[in-house]
């Protein structure tokens, strides 16, 4: 029985923290396709860091996970015409990017500079032959 001198707002608290889920919670094959996309997801993000991820990284990247499935249900959404709100998505891709920059994310730029000249008649001899 609840403790009546406890005020009813930490009761409720109390109440909700008995009833936490977790994945482990999920039946993924249940679920179907989110949750299976979830845990793609997470396994890419996994994969582009290294594999060897620490429990505070391995917390971000189901976050950005999560986010990416949440905007891609958006952007389909506003694809097909029906009407999303443009600040919780643009808040979500605002979030999403500062925890994909606290996982490593960095802009690589391409290097797009010309050949050089001896580089470039090589390249020619090497196709007419």
């Amino acid at each position: 029985m609840a403790n009546l001198g406890t005020p009813p707002a930490e009761r409720a608290l109390t109440t909700q923290l008995e009833h936490l889920l977790s994945f482990r919670d999920l039946n993924i094959r249940q679920l179907g396709g989110p949750a299976r996309r979830l845990r793609r997801n997470a396994s890419r993000l996994s994969a582009d860091l290294g594999r060897d991820l620490s429990f505070a990284q391995q917390q971000l990247t189901m976050r950005a996970a999560m986010l990416a499935i949440l905007l891609e249900d958006q952007e389909c959404r506003a694809l097909r015409g029906e009407k999303i709100v443009i600040g919780d998505y643009t808040s979500m891709i605002a979030v999403q990017k500062q925890l994909l920059v606290a996982l490593g994310l960095r802009r690589v730029p391409r290097d797009i500079s010309p050949p050089s000249v001896v580089d470039y008649l090589k390249h020619i001899n090497e196709g007419a032959q």
